[in-house]
């Protein structure tokens, strides 16, 4: 029996699929230093679809506070300490974040249907993916 079997928290955070994992490595990395294009991504998680596009975590703190309607930049701030604290090659995303993003289940159309949303999702939750944005129903 491993550490992990008698204590499942210890696994609470690990990455299940290391591929997503490096994409969202890339996705963070890229966006820090061009421009990127979007690109949609439809994710398995708890029994729902989450669509959208995958954006940076700078990318995503930045919108963030545009939505609250923050003049100062709190969020944006603390990352630049923590990233100034840490040596970046050791660090992997945790998180992966999508722009316009939309939920589905079975038998519904996605929610929100006016418009989509900013999300994060922890990436050890995600069960599944796919390249590609689910359209809602017009």
């Amino acid at each position: 029996m491993t550490d992990s079997d008698k204590n499942p928290t210890l696994d609470s955070h690990k990455i299940k699929d290391d591929l997503l994992g490096l994409l969202t490595t890339l996705f963070n990395e890229m966006n820090e230093k061009t421009e990127m294009p979007e690109v949609g991504i439809t994710l398995l998680t708890h029994g729902f679809l989450v669509s959208g596009k995958v954006i940076s975590k700078k990318t995503y703190i930045a919108e963030l506070e545009k939505t609250m309607g923050l003049d100062a930049k709190p969020f944006s701030e603390v990352l630049e300490e923590d990233k100034d604290a840490k040596n970046p090659e050791l660090t992997r995303p945790s998180f992966i974040h999508l722009r316009s993003a939309r939920f589905y289940h079975p038998g519904a159309s996605g929610i929100p249907q006016n418009q989509g949303v900013l999300w994060r999702g922890r990436l050890a939750e995600i069960a599944g993916f796919n390249i590609g944005e689910l359209e809602a129903e017009k």
